[in-house]
């Protein structure tokens, strides 16, 4: 079943200290949460709780080539960070990744406005990219996604337009 909650188990120790103060060693095991073996992408409809998705198609119908080429770099990352259960695995950081190179990153220059415009990706610092969880939908922790989605201003923002 997907969507279960992590399981854990966990034991602590208490070392005394100079009589002041405890202190509490806790550690914890976790076992690994099952994803689905496909990536789920927005149709642009609401769904009874209120959620809202963007549609991948419109989307791509108004990129270019350079863009659906990053597109596809990040959807691949995506599939990555989920199975190395990041804590957000909608973030990607292009450098850190292998197969990144000087195509992808002119792309990104050229493009990052636009695809910014269009709602697909921001930047939340220097080289570090968040795709839209409404557009890239992640299989858990949706919620938490779209308030950190929402949390970084984008370049329009900062320009105060």
């Amino acid at each position: 079943m997907y969507g279960t909650k992590y399981g854990s188990t966990s034991e602590s120790d208490l070392i005394p200290s100079d009589g002041t103060e405890v202190i509490e060693i806790t550690r914890k095991k976790k076992q690994k949460e099952p994803f689905p073996g496909y990536t789920i992408f927005g149709n642009g409809k609401t769904t009874r709780n209120g959620g809202e998705s963007m549609d991948i198609l419109d989307i791509c119908q108004q990129l270019n080539t350079g863009e659906m080429k990053l597109m596809q770099f990040f959807r691949d990352e995506i599939e990555l960070g989920k199975a190395l259960s990041e804590d957000n695995p909608n973030k990607v950081v292009p450098t850190r990744c292998t197969n990144w190179n000087n195509y992808l990153k002119i792309a990104l220059k050229k493009n990052f406005a636009h695809m910014e415009c269009l709602g697909v990706l921001k930047r939340m610092k220097r080289g570090t990219y968040m795709l839209n969880p409404k557009l890239f939908i992640p299989p858990k922790s949706i919620r938490e996604l779209d308030t950190i989605w929402d949390s970084i201003s984008t370049s329009k923002d900062k320009e105060g337009v």
